[in-house]
């Protein structure tokens, strides 16, 4: 199973800006793509957002309150952002499932184990160096020892890849390009299940217009 991988950076603003929370949303106040040139021609996709309420939990931060500690912690909430980075899965780890099967007639068994990325540590690195010069110019600075999650083992939300689909699928799990598992012909997966790779950018528009390609091309009989 493929997936993207990925690190947590925050950030501060040289500006401060009134915190909107409770009134605010938890979704992404900024989505920002660049590319690591030398090192990959894929997307890094990087979501940006104001500090939430589990940031303000970890901080300790309390509304009403009045001591000197809650004063400072809600000046720094004035000017925290959280960047959450996104890598193709072509830098990512990924997971090993297998089925086997069980004992005297009894229940089956999935296993999942982790594959890690000996490559990821050290685009990471890089990355968040690119992230840290690109967004000096916006008036923000990463706070580049505060980085987390730029390890080998993969953690992210995207996944896929386990049927991939080909002009000559080969082996049984294969998908032909209308998702079609090997041998069978009215049978169609259309989720991120086919896709060869997974993109470190949003992943909804591009397993829907491929659903949609599918459903569109694949034969009534």
């Amino acid at each position: 199973m493929k997936t993207t991988q990925g690190f947590v950076l925050p950030m501060l603003q040289f500006r401060g800006i009134a915190s909107a929370w409770p009134n605010a949303n938890t979704l992404a106040g900024v989505f920002f793509e660049f590319k690591i040139k030398k090192d990959s021609d894929h997307w890094v996709h990087v979501q940006i957002n104001p500090a939430n309420e589990l940031v303000m939990q970890r901080l300790g931060y309390r509304a009403d309150g009045q001591s000197m500690k809650q004063y400072m912690i809600k000046k720094g909430l004035k000017r925290l952002l959280v960047a959450i980075c996104n890598f193709h899965s072509d830098h990512a780890g990924g997971h090993e499932l297998t089925l086997r099967a069980g004992r005297n007639g009894g229940a089956s068994s999935l296993t999942i184990e982790t594959i890690p990325s000996e490559t990821f540590p050290y685009l990471a690195k890089r990355s968040a160096r690119r992230l840290t010069g690109l967004m000096m110019h916006a008036g923000v600075l990463p706070l580049l020892p505060m980085i987390w999650g730029a390890h080998k083992k993969p953690w992210g939300w995207h996944f896929g890849g386990t049927m991939p689909m080909s002009e000559r699928p080969r082996g049984d799990i294969a998908t032909d390009l209308l998702g079609r598992p090997t041998g069978w012909n009215c049978l169609h997966v259309v989720d991120s299940s086919v896709l060869p790779s997974i993109p470190g950018t949003t992943l909804a528009l591009v397993a829907m217009a491929n659903a949609y390609r599918i459903a569109d091309q694949s034969p009534l009989d």
